[in-house]
């Protein structure tokens, strides 16, 4: 009831104790946990993407997300890497399911640009 009768309040009549400021206003936080989840979406959106880019999408993530911790060693670059890593961990849950593949994407795209019917339509306007 109190956070919600604050949230309506003038920040000048909010309670003068150091703690509820601090509470309230988060400066004592570095982070709340959805980066956290986050990261962890990411490790299984791995799984989406077909054959070798799922490998480059995988080294990328774990590239992402060591260098900071081996660079600053906080309690929060390590906490993202195990959310990537259990991220991972849930490959039964993406299996199969449909997959991305981007360079068939790009094929179908080359091929649509150089088909001859879409010379036609661009000679045509």
């Amino acid at each position: 009831m109190r956070v919600s009768v604050m949230a309506v309040l003038p920040f000048d009549s909010w309670p003068e104790r150091p703690v509820f400021r601090r509470w309230w206003c988060g400066r004592d936080r570095s982070d709340v946990g959805v980066s956290y989840a986050l990261a962890g979406v990411e490790g299984v959106l791995t799984y989406r993407f077909a054959g070798r880019w799922r490998w480059a999408y995988a080294g990328g993530l774990l590239l992402f997300y060591l260098l900071p911790l081996i660079r600053s060693h906080t309690f929060t670059d390590l906490g993202h890497f195990c959310a990537v890593l259990i991220g991972l961990g849930f490959y039964g849950f993406a299996d199969g399911r449909p997959t991305w593949d981007p360079a068939d994407l790009w094929r179908t795209r080359w091929h649509r640009a150089r088909s001859p019917l879409a010379n036609d339509r661009s000679k045509g306007s």
